[in-house]
């Protein structure tokens, strides 16, 4: 999952700088995919703990980091500011060249 959302990440500065705007549909699938990737660990999670009883406090609070640490990614996958490049006025925009963008520095 960290490594889905550094290469996404990589592509959203890519965008942001102007070098690649089809980078934009790679950047939403990914986020898409590491939705699912989340939603699916937070099933397992759930699913084990109604399956298996976690009698031990240590492993609640294993599943508990692991649930934390997906949260958190998928914020991070969040912040990509793919809405607004995927949307069509901003694409057209960039295609016109109407919002100049200067390279990260």
């Amino acid at each position: 999952m960290a490594d889905m959302i550094d290469v996404m990440l990589r592509d959203t500065r890519e965008l942001i700088a102007g070098e690649s705007l089809q980078r934009a549909d790679a950047v939403a699938a990914t986020g898409r995919s590491v939705d699912q990737l989340g939603e699916s660990i937070r099933r397992y999670l759930a699913d084990l703990g109604d399956d298996q009883t976690l009698h031990l406090r240590s492993e609640g609070a294993r599943a508990q980091d692991i649930l934390s640490a997906v949260i958190n990614l998928e914020h991070v996958a969040d912040i990509s500011p793919t809405a607004s490049w995927n949307s069509p006025c901003a694409a057209s925009g960039a295609a016109r060249g109407s919002h100049p963008r200067k390279p990260l520095s």
